[in-house]
């Protein structure tokens, strides 16, 4: 597959770090099923969503709470709870061994201003209000490209995280060591335009 381009892969690094959930391994047969009807709703912002104003200190302590999101935590879809969040339906794409069978599991991604957070919603609509379970949540300079590994296929979209750093004799020489989820988002280039547009804000 060919990278996005530089405003995903180079902002890696430039910004501080924040606490990581790992990526889902677990499988689950009911939402498999919901997945062969592809996903529930298109991609939403809770920004537009009708909510309260708050002031800056509220809004800092939200994306904080944000930031501590933790595998398995089940949030509501609300400004109140996601401000600055835009929502992206999905399917996650995952086969394991080479002759296994794809298994297609209903997921949302959500970007927001500092965080990249993959939600299960458990085959429901992604819309203002409704339940979804955390099963990812990292800072999105950890996001290190972006690639198309099926040609024909552009809405299919894999994401590359910062999984650690693989050890070498010489600290200078360690490699990134990165974990590849692929997804298929139908609206990709929108999503494809917001990380690079969140992700510009650290450089």
């Amino acid at each position: 597959g060919s990278a996005v381009g530089s405003a995903v892969g180079s902002a890696v690094g430039s910004a501080r770090r924040q606490a990581t959930v790992d990526e889902d391994d677990e499988d689950s047969d009911s939402d498999e099923a919901a997945a062969k009807k592809g996903p529930a709703a298109a991609q939403g912002s809770l920004s537009s969503q009708p909510s309260p104003t708050v002031d800056p200190a509220a809004l800092a302590l939200a994306q904080h709470k944000i930031a501590g999101l933790r595998k398995g935590q089940e949030v509501i879809f609300d400004s109140t709870t996601l401000p600055d969040t835009v929502l992206f339906s999905c399917i996650k794409l995952k086969k394991k061994g080479k002759f296994a069978l794809e298994k297609k599991l209903i997921r949302c991604i959500g970007v927001n201003r500092e965080r990249l957070i993959v939600f299960d919603t458990h085959g429901q609509p992604v819309k203002f209000g409704n339940a979804a379970t955390v099963k990812s949540n990292h800072h999105l300079t950890e996001l290190v490209k972006l690639t198309f590994p099926r040609a024909k296929e552009p809405d299919v979209v894999a994401m590359h995280i910062r999984a650690g750093l693989m050890g070498m004799a010489d600290p200078e020489d360690e490699q990134i060591a990165l974990k590849a989820n692929i997804y298929k988002v139908p609206r990709a280039q929108a999503l494809i335009k917001q990380l690079q547009e969140r992700l510009a804000r650290f450089k």
